[in-house]
Formats: structure tokens, sequence, C-alpha cells
């Protein structure tokens, strides 16, 4: 359907995209592959942590990974629209790169982070506030065989939410980047974040002190702060001139 759609929609018909199919122009198939991996890493890196979470709280119990899964799923579906506004941010930020308009480079980038937290904060908020009545849309509050696991995704769902801020910015300033061409330092920047501090953290605190399960998400929070200083840092550096 979209294949169909591009060559009917009349902005993205004037490219004819499909016209020269067989005839491959090996040198922009290098630059993709040259762009691409480094940003399937970065993307891997953050997703396996995540998934990685999953087994830690398997560690510490049958409740703690259903109360994961629920208040993950919340986290997702909130991240969801600062994902949508950073991929507009990095198309913005390409092209001023493009015109050679720093000036438009440092807007653009500005303006993704800023939509992107404010986007993310309309679910984070009430989510913080009340994180029993998010978990009732996911089980029934009057089943007292939830009442572990809702008491659990009502501990999880504030970290969440706090680290909906550090994701927001992470997200902007990571598709920032790309929109600059800059992705090798980036990736690195991430695996550190995610591996070096975030999954240590997260593994110590929930398998290693009383802090059990939500220790796992104190680590998650540790890695998304990590990121986005990183990679905020690192785009406020290379767009300040």
């Amino acid at each position: 359907m979209l294949v169909a759609y591009i060559g009917w929609e009349k902005r993205a018909k004037t490219f004819e995209l499909f016209h020269n199919f067989f005839n491959s122009d090996w040198p922009r198939f290098a630059e993709v592959a040259r762009l691409g991996w480094p940003i399937s890493i970065t993307i891997g890196f953050e997703a396996m942590l995540f998934n990685a979470a999953v087994f830690l709280m398997g560690r510490i119990g049958v409740n703690e990974m259903a109360a994961y899964q629920v208040a993950l799923n919340v986290a997702a579906m909130a991240f969801m629209m600062p994902l949508g506004l950073s991929m507009a941010g990095c198309v913005r930020v390409g092209l001023m790169e493009g015109a050679k308009d720093r000036t438009g480079v440092r807007r653009a980038a500005a303006m993704a982070v800023l939509c992107s937290i404010g986007a993310i904060m309309v679910v984070a908020i009430p989510v913080m506030i009340w994180p029993l009545s998010i978990a009732g849309f996911y089980l029934e509050p009057g089943d007292p065989k939830n009442a572990a696991v809702l008491a659990l995704v009502a501990s999880f769902l504030p970290i969440a939410a706090a680290f909906a801020l550090f994701d927001a910015i992470q997200v902007a300033s990571g598709q920032a980047l790309r929109g600059l061409k800059d992705v090798r330092i980036p990736m690195i920047l991430t695996g550190i974040s995610y591996w070096v501090i975030g999954f240590p953290v997260a593994a110590w605190l929930g398998l290693s002190t009383p802090l059990a399960a939500v220790g796992v998400w104190w680590g998650l929070l540790a890695s998304l702060a990590a990121a986005a200083t990183l990679l905020g840092g690192r785009l406020w550096l290379i767009t300040r001139d």
C-alpha cells in the first residue's frame, strides 16, 4: 500500500522512486549502509536493555514480571508521541543542515526537544499523579488476585513517569544528530548509557539490594538519564557554532 501511495501521491511521484529500479546507484547504497548500521545498533542497544530487564524481573518474581510488562506498556505508549515528533525534527534538522543554515539547525533541534518533552509530559504527569488508576486499565482492581501486581505497578509507574523526561530528551537529541549524519559517536554514547551504566545499576539494585523490582526501574531511569545527558551534550556541542 505504501509503494502504491508513493506512485500516486503527487509530491512523492515526482521523485520516480521505482522508475530505474534495476539501475542501482551503488555509491548511494554505500552511504545508506554507512549511516544505517550505527543507527540499527543504537536501536538494538535500547531494545535489548528493556528486554533484558524482563529477565531481571523474572529472577525476582512472577508478580514483578507481570507488573513490569504493564508499566512498560504505559511507558511505551507515552513514548510514541516524542518518537514521532523527534523523527520530524530529524528531517527539519537535515533540511537546515543541507541549506547551510546553522541557526535553523539549532532552532529545529531545540524545537524537537521541547516539543518531545511537552508531548510526553501529557501522559507522564497523569501517570505520576494517578498510578493506581492507570494500572486499573490493565487489571481488575476488585479482584484480590490482582492486588499484589497492582501494588507493584503503582510503585513502578511514578519512576516510569520520571524517566519520561529523559526519554524525550534522548530520543529527540538522537534523532537530531541523525539529521546531521552524526551516528557513530551517538552509537557509542548509547551503548555506554544502557550497558555500562544502566544495566549494571538495574541488575545490582534489583538482585542485590532490598529495592528489588523497584531497583530495576531505577536502573532504567539511570540509563535514560545518562543517554539524555550524553546525547543532549553531544547535540549542543556540535550545533553551538
